[in-house]
């Protein structure tokens, strides 16, 4: 459904496994890992300080039950998401733009739910035509895959427009088409386009989630809140915000377990996007035969008593040693990092994790501190 109908066989998590695969990861860890990472965390920053007054001024005018609270997530996710993709500033919450990347990002995730399609059970019903009776779920995709190719295509004919003018600002996109130039084939372009794309698919959902599932975990556990917050005043002084200068320095350890545990105690995705075997596997005594879809059962994983303890509870102290306060007696003792599970595997881990970690952090820590 995800793939072939909706449009996303060209994006990270669905592409075939050859060249352009592989140029994309590359564009990723080099430009994302390093090169506009810390260039960005003053965006990071100071949408995170206007997510934090639209939520306070929502407070005061009133709204204590946070009926807007969902919007505000989601409004700062995307904005994030779309300055550092495409240097786009978002205007405000109408904004055309962020509405169609949060429809974008909404098709992604309702077609790519395992067992949802019949069709991706049986492939053959994609030949049905879209008038046909109980073929619902071409109308669908016809509606989604519209959206898709407008994603790609808006913001990315902006930004080649500005370069041409000499106005693009800094972005993911720029970099790339400057660095393929004019000459760049249009292969190469559409890869830039899906690499493009990728950046807010692959950070936004996963952003989203897991500061809801913050919000809940604050709500459910208020000594864990307070525990966070008096390290945050012991760090801080109340002088100042939190920065991504601190997570970079350490200094703030239970506000990065409380991260951890986060995403652990909620993984963004319970199961992961099924994959294809390449070739015959063996798992536990079981054969798995090439071309098999393999589900990926993150729920299961974090869940795992044998690599977390009272997997139900929700125990930051778990990811921190006796002298920072927690549980373990060495940094050797500490279970396996959750980042390592909830996005992704290998060559089709999710390509926005870092940008989707640092937005994370930074909205944990900064809204604990007020």
């Amino acid at each position: 459904m995800g793939g072939k109908i909706v449009g996303w066989e060209n994006s990270i998590p669905l592409l075939q496994y050859h060249r352009q695969l592989i140029t994309m990861r590359r564009w990723f860890s080099v430009l994302m890992g390093t090169r506009l990472s810390t260039h960005f965390w003053d965006v990071e920053e100071q949408m995170t300080k206007r997510f934090i007054r639209k939520v306070y001024n929502d407070v005061k005018s009133g709204d204590r039950e946070g009926r807007n609270l969902e919007k505000r997530i989601r409004w700062t996710a995307g904005a994030i998401i779309l300055r550092i993709s495409y240097g786009y500033a978002v205007a405000d919450e109408n904004d055309h733009l962020i509405n169609l990347v949060a429809e974008v990002v909404e098709s992604f995730s309702r077609s790519m739910e395992p067992g949802a399609w019949t069709v991706d059970l049986l492939p053959f019903l994609r030949c049905i035509p879209s008038w046909f009776p109980f073929a619902e779920f071409q109308r669908i995709g016809k509606r989604w895959k519209s959206l898709v190719e407008a994603a790609g295509r808006i913001p990315l004919d902006m930004v080649k427009k500005q370069i041409v003018q000499g106005t693009a600002p800094l972005s993911f996109a720029r970099e790339l088409l400057e660095e393929q130039g004019p000459q760049m084939t249009a292969e190469e372009e559409s890869s830039i386009k899906w690499a493009a794309v990728g950046v807010y698919t692959g950070g936004a959902d996963t952003t989203v989630a897991a500061i809801y599932s913050f919000f809940l975990a604050m709500a459910s556990f208020p000594e864990i809140q307070k525990r966070a917050q008096s390290e945050l005043d012991r760090v801080l002084l109340g002088e100042r915000l939190p920065t991504l200068q601190d997570r970079q320095d350490g200094t703030l350890p239970y506000i990065d377990a409380l991260v951890k545990e986060v995403i652990r105690w909620a993984p963004v995705g319970p199961v992961g996007v099924p994959h294809a075997l390449r070739q015959e596997d063996e798992y536990r005594g079981w054969r798995i035969p090439k071309g098999s879809y393999v589900i990926a059962n993150v729920w299961g994983i974090t869940r795992d008593p044998t690599l977390y303890p009272n997997p139900d509870d929700f125990q930051p102290e778990r990811f921190l040693t006796h002298a920072q306060g927690g549980n373990c007696a060495t940094a050797g003792d500490i279970p396996l990092d959750p980042s390592k599970i909830v996005f992704g595997y290998g060559k089709r881990s999710c390509p926005g994790q870092h940008l989707a970690e640092l937005s994370i952090w930074i909205s944990i820590a900064m809204t604990l501190s007020v």
